[in-house]
């Protein structure tokens, strides 16, 4: 019989993952909470997406990004990983949303350069895009 969590929440990862700031928000949830760590290995249009030459992209990815899932755990909850090739980060999350029933979405404002602050960044697409509330982290000082 597999457990049930009141709360499955997405958290996108890049690459500096602000634990403090995620903890402090985490902390008044109540019940048992799932998270999944969601990492985009964002690849160009002109790159080809055969498995076999990304493969070993998302393998590095999987065990960067594992001690996530371990420090995670050590703070009580349910966690695990997701390490996926898509064109836009922004439209392989919202995919994911319609996948799996999530309750919350966690994503990391970056700190951007004046040519990046004139286009939507991740958070500003989900909001546009989403219906599910959305918790934006600062960003690593």
């Amino acid at each position: 019989m597999s457990e049930q969590y009141l709360h499955k929440i997405l958290v996108a990862v890049k690459e500096n993952f602000n634990k403090e700031a995620f903890l402090s928000a985490m902390h008044p949830m109540s019940g048992k909470v799932h998270l999944v760590f969601y990492h985009v290995v964002e690849l160009p249009l002109t790159s080809p997406m055969y498995r076999d030459l990304i493969e070993p992209v998302l393998d590095e990815r999987m065990k960067r990004f594992g001690g996530l899932v371990e420090w995670a755990e050590r703070q009580g909850f349910k966690a695990s990983l997701k390490v996926v090739p898509a064109r836009d980060a922004a439209s392989s999350i919202i995919e994911e949303t319609y996948r799996e029933s999530y309750t919350l979405i966690v994503v990391q404002r970056v700190k951007k350069g004046l040519s990046e602050k004139l286009h939507l960044g991740l958070s500003e697409k989900l909001i546009h895009s989403l219906k599910l509330p959305i918790l934006i982290l600062p960003p690593i000082e």
